[in-house]
Protein backbone atom coordinates (compact mmCIF):
# COMPACT_ATOMS: atom_id res chain seq x y z
CA UNK A 1 0.00 0.00 0.00
CA UNK A 2 1.52 3.35 -1.04
CA UNK A 3 1.55 6.03 1.61
CA UNK A 4 -0.08 9.27 0.35
CA UNK A 5 2.36 11.96 -0.71
CA UNK A 6 5.50 9.84 -0.49
CA UNK A 7 7.44 7.16 -2.30
CA UNK A 8 7.23 4.89 0.74
CA UNK A 9 5.10 1.80 0.94
CA UNK A 10 3.50 0.06 3.87
CA UNK A 11 4.53 -3.57 3.65
CA UNK A 12 2.98 -6.65 5.12
CA UNK A 13 3.46 -10.29 4.29
CA UNK A 14 0.06 -11.81 3.64
CA UNK A 15 1.20 -15.34 4.28
CA UNK A 16 4.20 -17.60 4.29
CA UNK A 17 3.54 -21.30 4.23
CA UNK A 18 6.12 -23.77 5.46
CA UNK A 19 6.12 -27.50 5.87
CA UNK A 20 5.77 -27.29 9.62
CA UNK A 21 2.84 -29.36 10.79
CA UNK A 22 1.23 -28.34 14.06
CA UNK A 23 3.06 -29.63 17.06
CA UNK A 24 1.28 -32.57 18.63
CA UNK A 25 1.90 -35.10 21.30
CA UNK A 26 3.52 -38.38 20.37
CA UNK A 27 2.20 -41.70 21.61
CA UNK A 28 4.56 -41.54 24.61
CA UNK A 29 3.20 -38.10 25.63
CA UNK A 30 6.24 -36.11 24.44
CA UNK A 31 5.68 -33.13 22.18
CA UNK A 32 6.97 -33.45 18.63
CA UNK A 33 9.86 -31.05 17.92
CA UNK A 34 9.06 -27.93 15.90
CA UNK A 35 10.89 -26.91 12.78
CA UNK A 36 13.19 -23.89 13.02
CA UNK A 37 12.36 -22.00 9.83
CA UNK A 38 12.66 -18.21 9.92
CA UNK A 39 10.69 -16.61 7.07
CA UNK A 40 12.60 -14.89 4.27
CA UNK A 41 12.74 -11.12 3.87
CA UNK A 42 10.33 -9.69 1.31
CA UNK A 43 12.38 -8.01 -1.46
CA UNK A 44 11.66 -4.27 -1.29
CA UNK A 45 11.51 -3.28 -4.97
CA UNK A 46 9.04 -6.00 -5.96
CA UNK A 47 7.01 -5.16 -2.84
CA UNK A 48 6.85 -1.47 -3.80
CA UNK A 49 5.65 -2.40 -7.27
CA UNK A 50 2.98 -4.81 -6.05
CA UNK A 51 4.67 -8.06 -7.01
CA UNK A 52 4.22 -11.26 -5.06
CA UNK A 53 5.44 -14.75 -5.74
CA UNK A 54 5.11 -18.39 -4.83
CA UNK A 55 8.51 -20.06 -4.63
CA UNK A 56 8.70 -23.82 -4.28
CA UNK A 57 12.08 -24.69 -2.80
CA UNK A 58 13.67 -28.11 -2.87
CA UNK A 59 15.89 -28.41 0.19
CA UNK A 60 18.41 -31.05 1.17
CA UNK A 61 18.93 -31.72 4.88
CA UNK A 62 21.62 -33.50 6.87
CA UNK A 63 21.07 -36.11 9.58
CA UNK A 64 20.25 -33.38 12.14
CA UNK A 65 17.76 -31.64 9.82
CA UNK A 66 19.97 -28.65 8.95
CA UNK A 67 19.42 -27.42 5.40
CA UNK A 68 22.66 -28.08 3.50
CA UNK A 69 21.39 -27.22 0.04
CA UNK A 70 18.46 -25.39 -1.52
CA UNK A 71 17.29 -24.69 -5.02
CA UNK A 72 14.21 -23.33 -6.72
CA UNK A 73 11.93 -26.11 -7.92
CA UNK A 74 9.39 -23.64 -9.36
CA UNK A 75 8.49 -19.96 -9.11
CA UNK A 76 5.31 -18.11 -10.09
CA UNK A 77 5.03 -14.33 -9.95
CA UNK A 78 1.80 -12.77 -8.71
CA UNK A 79 0.99 -9.37 -10.17
CA UNK A 80 -1.89 -7.79 -12.04
CA UNK A 81 0.14 -6.40 -14.94
CA UNK A 82 3.66 -7.24 -16.11
CA UNK A 83 4.74 -4.51 -18.51
CA UNK A 84 8.43 -5.34 -18.84
CA UNK A 85 9.66 -8.91 -19.15
CA UNK A 86 13.18 -8.01 -18.00
CA UNK A 87 11.79 -6.44 -14.82
CA UNK A 88 9.71 -9.52 -14.08
CA UNK A 89 12.78 -11.75 -14.52
CA UNK A 90 14.79 -9.53 -12.16
CA UNK A 91 12.03 -9.70 -9.54
CA UNK A 92 11.77 -13.49 -9.89
CA UNK A 93 15.51 -13.71 -9.18
CA UNK A 94 15.09 -11.52 -6.07
CA UNK A 95 12.32 -13.75 -4.70
CA UNK A 96 14.37 -16.89 -5.44
CA UNK A 97 17.46 -15.42 -3.80
CA UNK A 98 15.59 -14.28 -0.66
CA UNK A 99 14.00 -17.72 -0.29
CA UNK A 100 17.26 -19.64 -0.70
CA UNK A 101 19.11 -17.25 1.64
CA UNK A 102 16.49 -17.88 4.36
CA UNK A 103 16.60 -21.66 3.80
CA UNK A 104 20.32 -21.78 4.64
CA UNK A 105 19.45 -21.12 8.28
CA UNK A 106 16.53 -23.54 8.56
CA UNK A 107 16.39 -26.74 10.57
CA UNK A 108 13.66 -29.22 9.73
CA UNK A 109 12.97 -31.69 12.50
CA UNK A 110 10.37 -33.81 10.73
CA UNK A 111 11.62 -37.44 10.94
CA UNK A 112 10.28 -38.21 7.45
CA UNK A 113 12.21 -35.35 5.91
CA UNK A 114 15.38 -36.27 7.80
CA UNK A 115 15.05 -39.90 6.65
CA UNK A 116 14.65 -38.94 2.99
CA UNK A 117 17.04 -35.99 3.12
CA UNK A 118 14.88 -33.90 0.77
CA UNK A 119 11.78 -31.74 1.14
CA UNK A 120 9.72 -29.38 -1.00
CA UNK A 121 8.94 -26.17 0.90
CA UNK A 122 6.43 -23.63 -0.49
CA UNK A 123 7.16 -19.97 0.29
CA UNK A 124 4.34 -17.52 -0.45
CA UNK A 125 5.07 -13.79 -0.75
Amino acid sequence: ERLPGSDQVKLGVESIVFIDPPSHERANGERAPRNDMRPPSYPMTPAREGFGAKVMLMVRVDAEGHVVGAGVHSLALAVDDIQHRARAIAFAKQFASASMRAARGWRIRDPGVIASGIALVPVQY
